[in-house]
């Protein structure tokens, strides 16, 4: 069941959302087990410091025919249902004429996996959405600015990120802001994060 929202601010601007348990206990363990069963889970190649290595986590990516964002991974299958209705159900909060056209799957299988800071960059509107929704074990999401000078003056934000929650984040916070997941040695167990966007 929903238990709320909450909004955090950003000095610099953009959207930060978090709207806890927003799928629901019986509707997240469904939809992780669909996922774990039936996704090709594959690293990627990131290519860092001029040389390529590969993504501490696996991925996969589903879209629209046309889309090709294999810039996050080459690994691609189609829509299933479960994931077209949480698409169609997530599509409420985009603007009108822009809607979802792909979603990125990463898979943390433990504390290890991890996500380094990054922007979404292929955001190209500032009210464009990111829409990421987390199944599984919690997780802690860091955000911080992307400029040293801010960093300076501005308190890294983290945010515990559990079993349905779901994160709303636009293109101005990512001009703005970078994002990571770290690694952690605490025991955890597997984490998936569906990022729904539009290409």
């Amino acid at each position: 069941m929903f238990t709320g929202s909450k909004t955090y601010p950003l000095p610099q601007g953009g959207r930060l959302e978090v709207h806890r348990n927003y799928l629901g206990t019986k509707a997240t363990k469904t939809l992780f087990d669909h996922l774990m069963d039936v996704v090709p889970w594959a690293q990627s190649d990131l290519k860092m410091a001029g040389r390529i290595v590969k993504t501490p986590r696996l991925q996969c990516w589903m879209g629209d025919e046309g889309v090709s964002p294999e810039v996050y991974s080459k690994t691609r299958m189609g829509w299933t249902g479960p994931i077209e209705d949480l698409r169609q159900k997530l599509s409420a909060f985009c603007p009108e004429g822009r809607p979802i056209n792909y979603v990125l799957l990463n898979l943390y299988e433990d504390g290890k996996h991890s996500i380094s800071y990054h922007a979404d960059n292929e955001v190209v509107e500032d009210d464009d959405l990111i829409l990421s929704v987390s199944l599984g074990h919690t997780r802690r999401f860091l955000v911080r600015p992307r400029d040293k000078e801010h960093q300076k003056v501005e308190k890294t934000l983290g945010i515990d990120l559990s079993d349905g929650d779901l994160v709303i984040m636009d293109g101005h916070m990512q001009r703005s802001y970078l994002h990571s997941v770290p690694k952690t040695a605490r025991e955890v167990g597997p984490r998936i994060n569906l990022t729904f966007r539009r290409a």
